[in-house]
Order: C-alpha cells, then structure tokens, then sequence
C-alpha cells in the first residue's frame, strides 16, 4: 500500500488520520512502520503491520491516560473516510490510573466492517486493519492505555501489544487481575522479579525479554507511578544484549 502520508491533507478527517499514523509509529513504537496491502475479494484493503511487542512499563510512558473500566458500546459497523474505517466506542470509566478526565470517553479503533453503496445498493464491507488493537465486546471489563487523538476529545489505543488487557478473577482468587509484560526491575512485581532472577542466573537476557505477573488491580496505580517516574535511558545498540 502507498505510504500513510498518501492519504493527504485536504481534508480535516484526512489530516487527522495522516497524524493518526504518525502518531501510531511513534507510540505502537516501536512498531515497523512498514505495511502490507492485500486486496480482499470484496475489495476492502487489508493492512498488515509488523509490530514489536512493548512492555507494561513502555505503554505506561506512552500513554496520555490509563483507565480501567468497561466497553459500553462497541458497534458492529464503522464509518469510512478516504479509504480507512473508523470505529468509535463508548467507554465507562471506573478509575484513571493515570492522568484525568470524563466518566465516559470515545476510544477510536481502524478497521473492521462498513457499509458501502455499490452500485446503488449497500453492501457489507470489511477493512482488516492487521497488527491494530481492537477493543473487546460490549460488557467487556479492560485496562487501556490510551493517547489523545484529533480535536474531538477521542482517544486511540496507545500499544498494539499491550494497550487493552482484560480484568480477570482468577478461580479461588479474591480480587479482580490484570496480566502485565514487565523488563524493569525496579518496577517488576515480586513475582516476575523471582523470574527475572532465575533467568538472570541461567545466561544474558535480551532485550525483548519479558517477565509476567497477573497484578491485583489494586496495585496498578503504585506500578504505573514507579513506571513512569523515571524511564532509564536507552542503552546504544552496541551494547545490548542480543
């Protein structure tokens, strides 16, 4: 497919999505921002992006918002502008973990199904937009980090790989859990920091290494804060552990 910058700026929805996708690169970050179009045999376009994973700690820092809440409203059809599908869902609130703002929020996600008129006819339609987080049905209980998109007061998913983690109660279990992907130390549970040590000991640890914990939720406001009071400077490609 041609470059995101393709879409243009004419319009002020094809400028928003032009930002969308520069602001997906730099916050999917870590993403490959090199895409892949296939044309279905319905004609809607199929992107296909390769993503790198990131940890609790890099979506925490990448992140304008952390709530915790639930999908109030996630419709089955979006709406198309300039050739990407946009779907907007509705989200209580319970708590922000980080930062502020309303007791309901618009979380947009791209891709998925659209009407279109073909021929004079509407016809069902659907964009698969690969590597780009989705929101789970309505009901659903989730953790989302999220970044302020476009002049609206919406908000997009901020990681592809860790941006919408479910709530679970585990069986036997006293409280709600959330199964985070930690790489700091100073910020790993207990848990993953005994694992990090095991693995420590047996030989170098790479640098997409992750270390799990299912966190009670009571405990994610302490370990958004540790993540994001201090990030540790990058180390040089030279000396990484490969």
């Amino acid at each position: 497919m041609d470059s995101p910058d393709a879409v243009g700026p004419s319009h002020p929805h094809q400028r928003e999505m032009s930002a969308y996708w520069t602001w997906l690169a730099g916050c999917v970050s870590i993403a490959i921002a090199t895409a892949v179009a296939v044309l279905l045999p319905s004609g809607s376009p199929a992107f296909a992006t390769q993503i790198v994973p990131m940890s609790f700690e890099q979506a925490a820092q990448a992140a304008d918002i952390v709530v915790l809440g639930t999908v109030t409203d996630n419709p089955e059809l979006g709406t198309e502008e300039s050739g990407i599908v946009v779907h907007t869902s509705r989200f209580r609130v319970d708590q922000y973990l980080k930062g502020s703002g309303n007791p309901e929020i618009d979380v947009q996600t791209i891709g998925g199904s659209f009407m279109m008129n073909k021929d004079g006819h509407p016809e069902r339609m659907t964009q698969i937009a690969g590597g780009q987080p989705q929101l789970p049905p309505t009901g659903s209980r989730v953790l989302l980090f999220l970044t302020r998109y476009g002049s609206g007061g919406a908000y997009m998913i901020c990681s592809a790989s860790h941006g919408v983690l479910p709530i679970v109660r585990r069986t036997g279990a006293t409280e709600d859990t959330v199964s985070l992907a930690f790489q700091r130390p100073d910020v790993m549970t207990a848990r993953a920091a005994a694992d990090f040590n095991r693995a420590k000991t047996a030989g170098p640890i790479g640098p997409d290494e992750f270390f799990h914990d299912d966190v009670p939720v009571s405990q994610l406001r302490d370990l958004i804060a540790r993540a994001t009071a201090s990030a540790p400077k990058p180390v040089p490609a030279t000396q990484r552990t490969n």
